[in-house]
């Protein structure tokens, strides 16, 4: 039976209201993301975390199939994945008991067999994170947890020759008191993986953040912002409402 004007009509309108959707998540879902990296950037965790589950929900609505939203989304694995790094009852991997970091450097080597990242950059980054995950896990009285991670990922390595046998008798001695111990900063690291990852993005403002600025901001305020950024002249918090004369 031939179908119905109607009937295609219909499923016309059904298939354009899916295109539109998937156009609107995927924009929404860019900025998301731009959103939770500057919050990371800026040491909000807890906007970061929020805005990671709104995220979370959005993947389960229609997106457009871009490699930059592939790209996105790895990031936002590993970065949450850092995020909760100090937390040793935290898992990510259903199947192992990895502790965060070890899970983060796991979406790293994905990140980089999927878009080709710096060799040198990768390895350096990977070596820190298993730094930072055996000293978190010295900090908390896991020395054996700490041992393990140091005989898997650190075995052979020769950057880590003089690093190895120290962070060895630290373990055996259990002595958390160790000036590397206790000088060791987590937020440092984390600051260091929020600028690899940054470095790796295009700079360019999602284009809600744009589409919003032409309608909720004064005219000319985007551009008065950015030759503020440019001199550095300029007050911190540009004013908002229009100049008059």
């Amino acid at each position: 039976m031939a179908e119905s004007g109607v009937s295609i009509a219909v499923r016309y309108e059904e298939t354009a209201e899916s295109l539109v959707e998937m156009g609107i998540n995927s924009w929404f879902l860019d900025f998301c993301f731009s959103a939770a990296l500057k919050a990371f950037g800026r040491g909000q965790y807890r906007d970061f975390r929020q805005i990671r589950d709104v995220m979370g929900v959005l993947l389960e609505r229609p997106l457009k199939s871009e490699l930059k939203i592939v790209k996105q989304l790895r990031i936002m694995q590993c970065l949450s994945r850092i995020e909760a790094g100090e937390n040793l009852d935290c898992t990510f991997d259903r199947d192992t008991d990895a502790t965060p970091l070890e899970s983060a450097v796991s979406v790293l080597e994905m990140l980089q067999q999927e878009f080709a990242l710096d060799e040198e950059l990768l390895n350096t980054s990977r070596q820190m994170l298993m730094e930072a995950a055996i000293v978190i896990c010295i900090l908390n009285n896991q020395f054996e947890e700490a041992l393990r991670i140091l005989k898997k990922y650190l075995p052979k390595d020769p950057n880590t020759k003089k690093l190895q046998p120290l962070l060895r008798d630290i373990i055996s001695e259990k002595n958390t008191a160790h000036p590397m111990i206790q000088n060791f900063c987590y937020e440092t690291v984390k600051q260091k993986m929020f600028q690899l990852f940054d470095g790796l993005l295009d700079a360019t403002e999602p284009f809600l953040v744009s589409a919003a600025q032409r309608v909720f901001l004064p005219e000319g305020y985007t551009e008065k912002l950015e030759r503020c950024n440019k001199s550095k002249e300029c007050d911190p918090k540009p004013r908002l409402e229009p100049e008059t004369v």
